[in-house]
């Protein structure tokens, strides 16, 4: 699922996927998005997802996992490290 939102942002002018923590709500916001100089690089199974440092520390042991009901895409975090993704700064 993020494979196909990295597509989509290759037809867009952003670089990729990016994480942050909604500045009102403090919960995740994704959105597809240029990748800023602070932020964290996490790559896993052919995907790239970019983090801001609050949402990098928030995510910690966790994996992104994704699905869709119908046409309508789903994320969740799994806790577990089971899934094992490489981070780079």
């Amino acid at each position: 699922m993020v494979r196909s939102m990295q597509d989509g942002a290759r037809e867009t002018s952003s670089d990729g996927l990016r994480i942050v923590i909604h500045p009102q709500h403090r919960s995740l916001s994704m959105s597809l998005a240029d990748r800023r100089p602070d932020d964290i690089v996490v790559t896993g199974h052919g995907a790239t997802v970019f983090l801001s440092a609050a949402a990098a520390e928030r995510l910690e042991g966790c994996t992104l996992r994704g699905g869709a009901v119908g046409a309508i895409p789903s994320f969740y975090l799994d806790r577990s490290l089971s899934a094992r993704s490489r981070v780079s700064r």
